[in-house]
């Protein structure tokens, strides 16, 4: 699958370019979280390639409050707007370390309803 993955920049520009040298030269791009990044995540899914957004913690504080886990935090919004935009279903991957190596779990993918009431179906 052709590969556009959106990230966030936790390193220096020095490093952060570094690394996404490597990443692309597997074929996939990398684009960072910023409105240009998301336009080329966004048209990627409407050429039905694959957008990819690591979702695990709100980098910029700007969620939705929810309880996770029995605490309260924080999840970013912009998998699900982009999603019901686009249509394209949202489908959860999660990778867990063992003793044998990687476990990966591929849930089954859900559709972002698009009616009137955008912070309804977000």
């Amino acid at each position: 699958y052709k590969l556009t993955v959106v990230t966030v920049r936790t390193t220096s520009r020095f490093v952060f370019d570094a690394v996404s040298y490597l990443r692309s030269s597997r074929g996939m791009e990398l684009v960072e979280a910023s409105p240009s990044g998301v336009r080329k995540a966004i048209q990627a899914l409407r050429r039905g390639e694959v957008a990819v957004l690591v979702s695990d913690r709100d980098f910029f504080y700007s969620g939705r409050p929810v309880r996770f886990f029995a605490r309260e935090t924080t999840i970013p919004v912009g998998i699900a707007r982009i999603a019901r935009e686009t249509g394209a279903p949202i489908v959860s991957i999660f990778g867990q370390r063992t003793d044998e190596g990687y476990v990966l779990t591929i849930e089954p993918g859900f559709i972002v309803p698009k009616t009137a009431e955008m912070d309804r179906d977000i």
